[in-house]
């Protein structure tokens, strides 16, 4: 018994004559054997050509892969988030917020139309703003955070109203952890800080948002996680600052929380019903 091991990166050839022990042919030179099921076949000229070139193929793309895995992220790195990086960059040198709402309003294209390594590049400029919220925001940048968040949002098919179509991917919920990092930033010093009623509820329509789309999807851990961020965000309005506590962000805050959780057991998507 001749016994050959499986190797998907070779061919085994009868490099001579085998004969029995009166003389009768048992393996020609030349012949290949392969499998097929549960039985061994001899394979032709064109089989053993085309098993040549799948060996050789394969050969290539082990070869190639991590190349060419490099190149695409040197070419995402050279392009948009190499955009997005220098924009970023502007960002950290100036203090001026006139300059910083012009920057942010810059990446609102490159948060709509790019992918989750863009994305997180336009999350990382947003969130040289949000944490510079307590040093005297102005609204209108805020309501530039709000825009780029909501650009970055992966709402797609069913957005806010309905499930989304397909399941949402473990990149789509670290976006989302992410932009609810913002969005508490922003939140929590315009509530303890500036306690300045229009940001609140810039911070308060954000969390609605990322808490109704959890709760849509049933993403039980992340609504868990935003309910208590924004939970915290409303507690600290309590604390009294200048012997005032802050009462009407408080109740913007609980609003907007009850309103997102109130989700239908079964929130289904509208059927479009046939013409007549």
């Amino acid at each position: 018994m001749l016994i050959v091991k499986p190797d998907a990166t070779a061919l085994a050839v009868v490099s001579k004559r085998f004969l029995d022990d009166q003389g009768q042919a048992l393996l020609s030179s030349g012949q290949c054997w392969g499998r097929k099921s549960d039985r061994k076949t001899e394979l032709g000229g064109e089989a053993i050509h085309a098993r040549f070139r799948d060996i050789l193929n394969r050969k290539i793309e082990d070869a190639t892969g991590p190349l060419h895995a490099r190149i695409g992220k040197l070419e995402r790195e050279a392009g948009p988030a190499l955009e997005v990086k220098q924009i970023r960059f502007e960002m950290e040198a100036t203090p001026e917020w006139a300059a910083l709402g012009g920057h942010l309003r810059r990446l609102l294209p490159y948060a709509r139309e790019f992918d989750h390594v863009v994305k997180h590049e336009v999350l990382n400029a947003v969130v040289e703003v949000t944490g510079r919220t307590r040093q005297g925001m102005p609204i209108d940048v805020a309501r530039a955070v709000d825009s780029v968040l909501g650009e970055l949002m992966p709402v797609g098919g069913g957005g806010l109203l309905y499930p989304a179509r397909e399941e949402i991917s473990e990149d789509e919920q670290k976006l989302l952890e992410r932009i609810e990092h913002a969005t508490f930033e922003l939140t929590w010093d315009a509530c303890r800080y500036l306690r300045d009623l229009k940001m609140v509820e810039v911070g308060a329509r954000l969390y609605w948002a990322l808490i109704r789309f959890a709760a849509l999807n049933g993403l039980q851990h992340l609504q868990s996680e935003f309910v208590n961020n924004a939970r915290r965000c409303q507690y600290i309005c309590t604390e009294k600052r200048s012997g005032k506590a802050f009462p009407e962000a408080q109740k913007q805050l609980e609003e907007q929380i009850a309103d997102a959780l109130d989700v239908p057991d079964r929130a289904e998507r509208p059927v479009k019903l046939p013409q007549a």
